[in-house]
């Protein structure tokens, strides 16, 4: 399916170098940590009537060449780079991963908005869940009519069909297959999780590039960390935020940046 042709990306006072205003990113950062039901927020204009949007949810700390190859291959008219304050880490289950944070939220998703400002098709987002089975549920309030991508690496699907995440794993998952599909990449190491027939015509494979399968952000952010060159692991868009933070760096940015 092609892409949708939708208004440009991020309309906001130009002050900040990405052309987003800071104060805006500070106010989305903050309404997403509003208690309530789930909610999702569209930074920008979007389409509430594309035939198929695409979800694909991340720390983005950074966002990678995978999240960009993904975004692309999932085809939907509309994909939304998600990102939530409560997000589940992958690493060691619940509890996570223990490294620590390299960019700001607001860097975050300032970094994700210069990426989409060249794809008309994309769009940051935020989310007040974590949970996929709640950004699932946010997603369809807000596109009733589309048809929903859920788009998650092998890894992340493991942790999908994990119950220790529910207190009713089947019941959250039916929610969850009855509104989208989940579209799944493989990733380095990972073997196949075995499905519930009642779920398996919901999910498809989504085949990247080579080289993708085992790329990170926290394999991004340590190699930065060391001062390595990450230009081959984050998109051009990516690099200016993530330069300048090597040797344990991170989290401290100039808010005029």
């Amino acid at each position: 399916m092609g892409k949708a042709m939708v208004p440009p990306v991020l309309p906001f006072p130009a002050w900040h170098r990405t052309g987003v205003d800071r104060r805006f990113l500070t106010e989305a950062v903050r309404r997403a940590t509003l208690p309530g039901r789930p909610r999702l927020e569209v930074l920008g204009p979007a389409p509430s009537a594309a035939g198929s949007v695409g979800l694909v949810a991340g720390s983005f700390d950074p966002m990678t060449a995978a999240h960009a190859a993904f975004a692309e291959a999932l085809d939907t008219e509309l994909t939304l780079l998600v990102w939530s304050p409560a997000t589940l880490p992958k690493e060691a289950g619940p509890g996570g991963d223990p490294s620590a944070a390299l960019l700001l939220p607001e860097d975050r998703l300032a970094s994700v908005a210069a990426w989409c400002g060249s794809r008309p098709w994309a769009r940051v987002a935020t989310c007040s869940h974590g949970l996929l089975v709640d950004q699932v549920q946010a997603a369809a309030a807000s596109f009733p009519r589309s048809r929903l991508v859920l788009g998650m690496g092998s890894d992340k699907l493991r942790q999908l069909l994990d119950p220790a995440w529910y207190e009713d794993r089947d019941a959250a998952l039916d929610r969850l297959f009855s509104r989208a599909e989940v579209a799944v990449a493989s990733r380095a190491g990972d073997h196949a999780e075995p499905i519930d027939a009642r779920w398996s015509d919901r999910i498809r494979t989504v085949v990247l590039p080579p080289g993708l399968a085992g790329l990170s952000s926290r394999a991004v952010r340590a190699a930065v960390r060391r001062g390595e060159d990450v230009s081959g692991a984050v998109p051009p868009e990516i690099l200016p935020f993530v330069r300048g933070l090597a040797r344990g760096g991170g989290g401290e940015r100039d808010p005029e940046r």
